[in-house]
């Protein structure tokens, strides 16, 4: 499910590193988001959120506002060319929570004929796991691509006041329920407000004593939806090879990835591990050369219409028993170099010390990390590694492997002290 929103740029690194941490939460829940803006405000931010599908805006606010904020409705018009399905609107500092794989399911089914809404719950600092309910807005909005023709372009930009209230009177007047999500799952860090209160009767135009009577009603009806968890067996089930242990992270992960690609057939890349009091911990998935020749699988499945799909409706993962393979044996009490001294080196140490190898340390040809240290072990140069004394330079990488292969060829490092994982 898309998350739109209009991410703003800020040279106070606060406001970004909050806008950052809503972001991710709104990744980790599942959703893929996007984020409109004119290009210059792109330029300045996108490869902050390299995660984040940013979309050049052909207009903004600039001019009625001085700040180039986006509108509401041209927000909604791109994700109705953009997807046919529910889709939310949100705030770029609304930090989600506790919103689960079965709560994401009853938004999907509730915002088909609704619109929902989000009440946020302010808190003071990161540590505030309650906060304070905020009743006189809404933040975040859930609704579906079939309805988004009755919310005209009315003037609202997003960052600016009354675009929430607007979405309220807009959906009442066109016959669609509006309906609060009661569930504490949208937080907001408390910050000065950006926004003036005596703007919001110069943006309104319609009738002022209608539009209000019509957003009041819904603000001050107490009912609404709360997503509960389903009590059907969950959406997806886990099959088992071998035995492997899939543990909480690496199962959510996978979640992640079949909601992303809609629940088509998708394989993963293969986690590398060892066994510990019997159980299996993935470390990484990067080590693909390994796959073919060594992997224990699991098969998850999901389910639709009352009945499990398998195989190619499912994903495939495969995860390697380090000291299972040939790899391993060959690699025992011998002088090994990790390289380059980056995340998969640094996971592979996990497998190494479970599997009784120590490497002598890493290499790297990145300058800044000469005369480092890398998980305890020394980080060599790479035109050290033609005087060093080892038997195996493990190359722990699985982006540009031919080139690290040609780098260490060129310098004189001979094709036989090269293992690649």
């Amino acid at each position: 499910m898309y998350m739109v929103t209009s991410i703003f740029p800020s040279y106070d690194r606060r406001q970004i590193d909050n806008q950052v941490k809503a972001v991710s939460s709104w990744r980790e829940a599942g959703f893929s988001v996007i984020s409109c803006n004119i290009r210059e405000e792109i330029d300045k931010l996108s490869h902050i959120f390299d995660y984040v599908e940013f979309v050049e805006m052909p207009r903004s606010g600039l001019m009625n506002f001085g700040k180039p904020y986006i509108y509401i409705s041209d927000l909604i018009a791109l994700m109705k060319s953009k997807c046919n399905g529910v889709f939310g609107i949100i705030n770029s500092d609304i930090r989600l929570r506790n919103l689960t794989d079965s709560m994401i399911k009853n938004i999907r089914h509730e915002a088909e004929n609704k619109l929902l809404f989000l009440h946020r719950y302010d808190i003071i600092d990161e540590d505030d796991i309650n906060g304070e309910y905020y009743f006189t807005g809404m933040d975040a909005f859930f609704l579906h691509t079939q309805n988004a023709e009755y919310f005209f372009d009315e003037g609202f930009v997003m960052g600016q006041a009354e675009w929430d209230h607007c979405m309220i009177y807009r959906a009442i007047k066109s016959g669609i329920s509006a309906v609060e999500i009661k569930n504490p799952i949208a937080y907001h860090l408390k910050h000065e407000q950006r926004w003036k209160a005596e703007q919001c009767s110069e943006l309104i135009k319609c009738n002022a004593d209608e539009y209000y009577s019509v957003v009041n009603e819904v603000l001050s009806n107490t009912n609404g939806i709360s997503l509960t968890e389903s009590k059907e067996e969950d959406l997806f089930s886990v099959i088992s090879f071998e035995g492997v242990y899939i543990d909480d992270k690496a199962l959510q992960f996978l979640k992640n990835h079949a909601r992303k690609n809609n629940y088509s057939a998708v394989r993963s890349d293969v986690g590398l591990g060892y066994y510990r009091n019997s159980e299996f911990h993935r470390v990484c998935m990067l080590h693909g050369q390994l796959k073919k020749l060594y992997a224990d699988a699991c098969i998850i499945r999901y389910k639709t219409s009352g009945n499990y799909e398998y195989e190619e409706s499912g994903i495939i993962a495969a995860y390697v028993d380090f000291e299972k393979t040939e790899v391993r044996k060959k690699l025992y009490n011998k002088k090994i170099i990790l390289y380059p001294a980056g995340k998969g080196a640094r996971m592979m140490l996990d497998c190494f010390e479970a599997t009784d190898l120590k490497p002598i340390g890493f290499a790297d040809k990145n300058s800044a990390l000469l005369d480092n240290t890398c998980g305890g072990y020394n980080v060599f140069a790479q035109k050290d590694l033609i005087t060093l004394e080892y038997d195996y330079i493990v190359v722990v990488s699985n982006l540009y492997t031919e080139e690290i292969l040609a780098e260490l060829t060129n310098i004189g490092i001979k094709q036989e002290k090269i293992i690649v994982i």
